[in-house]
């Protein structure tokens, strides 16, 4: 049997109450119905200042992760016509580029954005042009040995 003193138990009550008594998580839990309101917001609204509220409330709730994400997209949503215009010519340049390291580089930025479906296209690309450059690579011929007659 293990030995129990009162100042092992005194620690153990405190150390009870203290964890009681702090806050909540700083990290929430990602209920089905708070991920389904999550894609909701990231898909549809399309009103920054909304998405900006969404935001605040998930990082309430301690969904740090999906509030980072809703702030993102919120970004997006709010360009300029300027930046939309400049990151509309970037697409399209990435779209016409047969060097698959850009393309892959320009849809990862693109994805940081959260411009997912963009990231999306900008990877299919990627692929098809690297598909093409493999089927266009001839493969070497053969060695042949000399024969000699003697």
């Amino acid at each position: 049997m293990i030995p129990i003193d009162p100042f092992t138990i005194g620690v153990g009550a405190l150390l009870y109450l203290a964890f009681k008594k702090a806050p909540k998580s700083e990290f929430g839990v990602l209920t089905p119905t708070a991920e389904e309101v999550y894609r909701n917001a990231m898909e549809f609204i399309q009103d920054p200042a909304k998405l900006q509220e969404v935001a605040a409330e998930f990082q309430k709730q301690g969904l740090k992760a999906q509030a980072f994400a809703l702030r993102k997209r919120a970004e997006w949503r709010g360009r300029s016509k300027e930046v939309r215009e400049k990151h509309k010519q970037i697409i399209d340049a990435a779209l016409k580029s047969d060097k698959v390291d850009a393309i892959l580089e320009v849809a990862s930025i693109f994805e940081g954005l959260t411009a997912t479906l963009v990231a999306e296209r900008l990877r299919k690309h990627a692929k098809e042009v690297r598909e093409k450059a493999e089927a266009q690579k001839v493969p070497p011929e053969p060695e042949r040995a000399e024969v000699i007659d003697e």
